[in-house]
């Protein structure tokens, strides 16, 4: 807030803030402070994840039908030493705000905001934590596609994450580095990182994507490629589901 009322153009680390009020004034602030405001959803830069963009604007996969998103995550004893860490007024959130935000991201980018979610949430006995590292929701779509999401950091050993689509016309599975996708007429689409980048090896080559994309937005009085506005989806997401895991009721995506 201080950076945007002097001026500053803003570049924040995911999630935008605690809560989904919080994160509309922010970008309500930037907004009429009249800078950009990216926020740091590096999965967007991703070569796998732009071409999956693509193919669905182009209509190649047709209308989706399902998808489903798995956050299949393992974190060490050590990682909850630290201190704060899964603690709600510390992170601002468990397993949704602070690992899965990224894939549901994609989910909220790609398929658009489901517009009513079930969510489930636990905590497991494994750390003493005070949000959830168990997440499982079923949700549906206004054209009345479904889709699943099951996020988790008590999978041992991680097994990654991946946004599986199937829609009329071929189905596609997108993991961190990899999208697949098979077409009805025969088609194959394999699109990778490559792994001998040492930047993809390092996992900073979608940062510095995001970096030159945040720079190059402002240069250009344009959005940057996740911009505050832009990433608003996916909180009225998971503040949808936090509603529902308390109130055990179904919730609208509002």
């Amino acid at each position: 807030m201080q950076c945007a009322k002097t001026g500053k153009h803003v570049l924040l680390e995911k999630p935008i803030e605690g809560t989904l009020a919080r994160s509309e004034e922010l970008v309500k602030l930037c907004g009429n402070a009249g800078v950009r405001l990216g926020i740091v959803f590096q999965n967007r830069c991703r070569t796998p994840h732009i071409r999956l963009r693509e193919l669905l604007r182009a209509g190649t996969l047709g209308e989706i039908i399902s998808a489903a998103v798995m956050v299949r995550w393992w974190r060490t004893e050590s990682y909850f030493q630290e201190p704060g860490r899964g603690i709600k007024h510390h992170d601002g959130g468990g397993v949704l705000f602070t690992q899965a935000i990224h894939m549901m991201d994609q989910l909220s980018d790609r398929a658009g905001v489901p517009e009513q979610i079930t969510g489930f949430a636990a905590t497991s006995k494994l750390r003493r934590i005070d949000t959830e590292d168990v997440f499982a929701s079923p949700m549906r779509w206004t054209n009345g596609a479904l889709g699943v999401l099951y996020a988790t950091t008590t999978h041992f050993p991680t097994t990654g994450e991946t946004l599986d689509i199937a829609a009329s016309l071929g189905v596609a599975t997108l993991e961190r580095t990899r999208l697949r996708v098979w077409l009805k007429d025969g088609q194959t689409i394999d699109v990778a990182e490559d792994p001998d980048d040492p930047a993809v090896a390092k996992d900073y080559l979608t940062h510095r994507r995001l970096i030159a994309d945040m720079d190059d937005a402002i240069a250009q009085h344009r959005a940057p490629i996740a911009d505050g506005s832009g990433s608003l989806g996916v909180h009225r997401v998971i503040e949808a589901l936090l509603r529902s895991a308390n109130s055990g009721a179904a919730e609208l995506v509002t």
